[in-house]
């Protein structure tokens, strides 16, 4: 069974939620779960997701379970392939 990119986040997060991670990686993770199970705009979340650990992520503070997860928000593996990917980098480049 095919599932889709929300519904693969969602099961990442939590099973990354009970692992070994800092309170605040897991109100990231907590946060992104939540906006996930509203059915919110995937890009939004990842992007989101993305922007609160890479600075803990730099610091060299990322939990190591979370590397993962963080991997696959980098590549941008959750982005949709459809319309507006890419006009964030147009509009942030003006």
């Amino acid at each position: 069974m095919k599932t889709n990119k929300a519904e693969e986040l969602l099961t990442i997060i939590n099973q990354d939620i009970e692992l070994d991670i800092s309170n605040e990686e897991k109100g990231y993770l907590e946060t992104a779960k939540n906006q996930l199970i509203k059915k919110e705009y995937l890009p939004k979340i990842t992007s989101q997701l993305r922007t609160s650990l890479t600075p803990i992520a730099m610091r060299k503070e990322l939990s190591k379970p979370l590397s993962d997860l963080y991997l696959k928000l980098v590549s941008q593996e959750f982005q949709s392939r459809g319309f507006g990917g890419g006009l964030g980098v147009i509009f942030g480049q003006i």
